[in-house]
């Protein structure tokens, strides 16, 4: 029925876009060909070596027959120019109980010039394999790689009149045979339909011209991402360069129904290009990343000033409708030369799971010595079933703020229950609503490199365990250590920490609190398992030095209440998460932290995010106790900086806001040193280097 529903949806669009019918095609490419039960065999068992004699053989094109049964077989491979006709009625279908290995293909196409796989539609006929047989963990081995259709460096390829349904991975993949390989080239996607795939209708990892028209991509869900397209390069060296989609729609994906991930190029890569026109998405995004269009770029221990040599991502005439989280994401890093374009595109009744929240959200990491991206919304209309923000800007934790920030330009109309609002994003417009002065590109703040060589241990109270006003961190519910805090203790002594913890969702909590060595040799010198929620952790110190704190307890809330030792919030590497709300902990009515300012320090940025719809009130004070920045109950992104600084200790205290929820939130510092102190009492020194 879900099938039949998909082909309903693909045929009114076809009928109203005016496409050639696909009978027409069918009929145009029907002569010639040799049939492979004729000339190879048939087996309603398993067809597979007929099928693969015929790929292997010097025949031309193939024609994939009508049988009274389905063609069964295991994995394909086809490495020669071939045409593969299928008729009306002929279906390849994976051999149910195979398939064992991770990664088998039911036809994959390798390095081959010269493919087509021809049609007459696809509710008639094309490929299809057992998804919920691979999602049984009592019959498979788990995996995301069981493809139905899969191209490795292939070019000059047309794929149109089929489906490929139901694998264990992706529908249609798309990619290299390897890392430093050829992309695939020029191939044409058209008429077909991937439904209920378990990963990706679509993937593409790495393409030089791709053209996509009259597709259907929809009810992807099993592994994610779960999006119906997803645009995925694995290395620098891959490319998603001239993309073309018209007439396409993904619809009731679990994920995003459009999807860029380009972690991995960078300034050796090609010009990233993609064209969506008339295109449709349509009750996308239950899950999480589920939006009708998001493009995250998210790659852990790069260099974050690496921009791409240019990209440009244009949307025409698209809509998007009904997604479960905002209609937009860009999370996005530094780039030169780059922009997205939002051309007569309407966003209707969007972030169905979270009514409250905006319909673009984007992050604003900003620039550094490259010209900033460019957001152009061009006569954007947006439908909202209730009345609330329709853009939200945040900075994301692992690329802090640094220079000129994206730039949003165009024209968006709002509706809410028939009443229209215009917005002009003009410099009128952004000096009310950028949330930051930006930084002039010659005098940016840089995130401060300090080592834990040099420094000045202070402790007004030596031995003596002083209490703290607490603020709160979460680990992430993925099971892996985290290790949020650094401390410095003498040989022979004995730390004492006071520390609350709760599981988010209520529960018992599972885990413990760990202790490391710092360096390249760190190890694990001590480790407590949590029971209830308030606790007392005593730990002997082995040697005189830093040693790192962490936490290998998903979905927990953390704290740490008092100890008798210097210790800090490690920023070094990028911001923590905190908590605001008052929830974790019984009265609590807000938490502080400290930070030391070397003398002779120049300029300091501070920036404040609250996350979605939640709220902080935040101030930063001085040694003397004045407020130097504020954030009373702000949402979103709010920026500032400071010149000229005084030496010593600064304060940052984190409230309840007055008006609004609180939960996530982060505070970012650039030009000091990265250690959020947990007392005024107990911290270390670090000096300006001079140069």
């Amino acid at each position: 029925m879900k099938l039949r529903q998909t082909w309903g949806l693909f045929a009114l669009v076809t009928l109203v876009c005016g496409v050639p019918s696909l009978q027409a095609s069918a009929r145009g490419d029907a002569a010639g060909g040799v049939k492979v039960s004729e000339r190879f065999g048939y087996d309603k068992e398993d067809s597979t070596r007929f099928i693969q004699a015929a790929l292997d053989s010097e025949e031309p094109v193939i024609v994939l027959d009508r049988q009274p049964g389905n063609w069964p077989s295991t994995p394909l491979v086809c490495r020669k120019p071939k045409t593969i006709r299928f008729e009306d009625g002929a279906w390849l279908v994976a051999k149910r109980g195979a398939f064992k290995g991770v990664g088998d293909t039911l036809l994959m196409f390798d390095s081959c010039r010269g493919v087509k796989i021809l049609g007459p539609g696809p509710d008639r006929c094309g490929l299809r394999m057992w998804r919920d047989d691979y999602m049984s963990t009592n019959l498979y081995a788990q995996s995301e790689h069981r493809m139905g259709l899969t191209l490795r460096s292939c070019e000059n390829v047309v794929i149109e009149g089929i489906a490929s349904n139901e694998s264990g991975g992706d529908g249609l993949y798309i990619a290299n045979r390897g890392r430093n390989a050829e992309p695939c080239r020029n191939v044409t996607v058209r008429n077909c339909v991937f439904d209920r795939n378990c990963r990706q209708g679509v993937s593409v990892i790495s393409v030089d011209g791709l053209l996509m028209e009259n597709v259907v991509m929809s009810n992807t869900r099993g592994r994610p991402p779960e999006a119906g397209i997803d645009f995925e390069p694995n290395a620098n060296k891959e490319m998603i360069s001239g993309v073309v989609m018209r007439n396409c729609r993904a619809e009731g994906n679990a994920g995003s129904g459009f999807g860029f991930s380009p972690n991995y190029l960078d300034s050796n890569a090609r010009k990233v290009t993609a064209l969506f026109e008339n295109c449709t998405s349509i009750g996308n995004g239950s899950r999480a990343f589920g939006y009708s269009s998001s493009f995250r770029n998210r790659r852990p221990g790069v260099d974050s000033e690496i921009p791409y040599d240019e990209y440009e991502i244009v949307l025409k005439n698209c809509l998007f409708e009904r997604s479960g989280k905002p209609a937009v994401s860009l999370y996005t890093k530094p780039f030169a030369r780059g922009r997205f374009v939002f051309e007569n595109c309407r966003i209707v009744n969007c972030g169905t799971e979270e009514p409250d929240s905006a319909d673009f959200t984007v992050s604003v990491t900003g620039h550094e010595g490259y010209e900033p991206n460019a957001i152009e919304l061009k006569n954007v209309e947006i439908v909202q079933s209730k009345k609330r923000p329709w853009l939200e800007m945040y900075e994301p934790a692992d690329k802090p703020f640094k220079g000129e920030p994206t730039r949003l330009d165009g024209v968006v109309k709002i509706s809410v229950e028939g009443t229209m609002e215009t917005h002009r994003l003009d410099d009128a417009w952004r000096a009310v609503n950028t949330p930051f002065t930006p930084c002039e590109r010659r005098s940016v703040v840089r995130r401060v490199p300090a080592p834990l060589t040099d420094v000045a241990i202070v402790d007004a109270k030596p031995g003596e365990a002083v209490s703290f006003a607490p603020v709160f961190i979460r680990a992430p519910r993925f099971r892996r250590i985290f290790m949020y805090y650094v401390f410095h203790a003498e040989k022979g002594k004995t730390v004492d920490l006071t520390v609350f913890a709760q599981s988010v969702r209520k529960e018992k909590v599972r885990g413990s609190v760990i202790v490391n060595t710092i360096g390249a040799d760190a190890r694990t010198v001590w480790s407590k398992a949590l029971q209830g929620c308030k606790a007392s952790l005593r730990f002997d110190v082995p040697e005189t030095g830093f040693y790192a704190l962490g936490l290998k307890a998903p979905n927990t809330d953390f704290g740490i209440l008092s100890a008798n030792v210097p210790i800090a919030l490690d920023v070094t590497g990028g911001q923590v998460s905190l908590l605001g709300m008052r929830r974790p902990y019984d009265g609590y009515a807000g938490g502080k932290l400290f930070f030391w300012m070397p003398g002779g320090t120049s300029a300091v940025t501070a920036a404040y995010w609250g996350s979605g719809r939640e709220a902080l009130d935040a101030a930063i004070s001085g040694p003397d106790g004045a407020v130097a920045f504020e954030y009373p109950s702000r949402l979103g992104l709010r920026y500032a900086r400071l010149d000229a600084p005084a030496e010593g200790v600064w304060s940052i205290a984190l409230r309840p806001p007055r008006k609004v929820s609180c939960e996530m939130h982060r505070i970012s510092l650039n030009g000091v040193p990265g250690w959020y102190f947990l007392s005024a009492e107990k911290f270390w020194k670090t000096e300006r280097k001079r140069k």
